[in-house]
């Protein structure tokens, strides 16, 4: 109660902050805030006492005097988080991807840290089953063409001890959860598989690149999936496929991506109607995507918006109460 409650919360909260350090702990306190005298924690004193000196590096910041100067009046100088424009043109990326363009609207100020500081962050166990997922489509892609239309599919059992292969190289069997990735990641390939299947006359191009342009500059985009009918006579149109995982409760709608999608299916195949599709690897479920005049319009105006910003190396940050605690840079952001 009271007094005690509060000194206890504060003790498990110092414990968690202390042992979440992996290679550093760095421990700051000030004497002063402002005009009032501070004490600094008395757990800094039991830490201490805890560790031999050699292991404790300690330093002290000191104001520098301020010397007075005609221009003494004047407003002072913020630094800008904004990096130089010399940093910037040697470490922007030398071409425009889809990728960039949504990670730059998601927030411009994101984006910095990862395409132009070229910060990084772990990879996640969901990042890792993604890679899984794709390696063991691909081969099991180029099995099929391989087999010179004899269409032969590896079995259940050979498709899922591949995934395992490729789970255990990019080492997800010791990420969080890592069971139950790999189990789901056995049904996603068993699904697949099954697909394959009863599409004999269908033949998959995984992950193509394709290069668009949007406002007079070009961009790259890669389509998860392009199907295409095999027969002499084909019946369906080629379709354009954005895969996903997962289980959602709205249903898939037209994106930045699937604006891309649009733009890059009408250079490839002039002349035929756009045919996107969404596939949930997941629940199997495929439906289509449908991308009116205006939608698509909308899309245009905001990847060209994107770009322009992009151009002028314009990165404000975004703040977004959601979003903002889950960046793995929030910590060193100015927003």
């Amino acid at each position: 109660m009271g007094k005690a409650a509060h000194e206890s919360g504060e003790s498990c909260l110092f414990y968690v902050g202390v042992t979440r350090a992996r290679d550093h702990l760095i421990l700051s306190y000030s004497e002063r805030y402002g005009k009032q005298k501070a004490k600094r924690s008395l757990y800094l004193d039991a830490l201490e006492a805890g560790l031999p000196e050699d292991r404790i590096a300690r330093l002290r910041w000191e104001q520098a005097p301020r010397e007075e100067t005609p221009l003494d009046d004047a407003p002072s100088i913020v630094p800008s988080s904004q990096p130089s424009e010399a940093f910037i043109q040697a470490m922007k990326p030398a071409s425009l991807s889809v990728n960039a363009i949504e990670a730059y609207q998601r927030c411009p100020r994101q984006y910095a840290y990862s395409a132009i500081y070229h910060f990084s962050n772990e990879e996640d166990t969901y990042q890792l089953f993604w890679q899984a997922t794709q390696k063991t489509v691909e081969i099991l892609r180029k099995q099929l063409q391989e087999s010179n239309g004899a269409h032969v599919v590896p079995t259940q059992q050979e498709i899922q001890e591949l995934y395992t292969q490729h789970w255990q190289e990019l080492g997800g069997h010791t990420a969080p959860f890592a069971a139950l990735y790999e189990e789901h990641g056995h049904e996603v390939v068993e699904a697949v598989r099954r697909k394959l299947l009863v599409q004999e006359d269908v033949e998959w191009d995984t992950r193509p690149s394709l290069q668009v342009e949007v406002a007079g500059k070009p961009v790259r985009v890669t389509v998860d999936r392009i199907e295409m009918s095999t027969s002499s006579q084909p019946i369906e149109p080629v379709r354009y496929v954005r895969t996903r995982f997962g289980r959602s409760r709205s249903k898939p709608s037209a994106e930045i991506r699937e604006l891309l999608y649009t733009l890059a299916y009408r250079q490839q195949h002039p002349g035929q109607s756009v045919e996107l599709h969404s596939h949930n690897l997941s629940t199997g479920e495929v439906v289509p995507i449908k991308m009116t005049a205006r939608k698509e319009q909308s899309l245009y105006d905001e990847v060209e918006k994107s770009i322009i910003g992009l151009e002028k190396n314009d990165y404000p940050p975004r703040p977004d109460a959601f979003r903002c605690p889950t960046c793995p840079f929030f910590f060193i952001c100015p927003a």
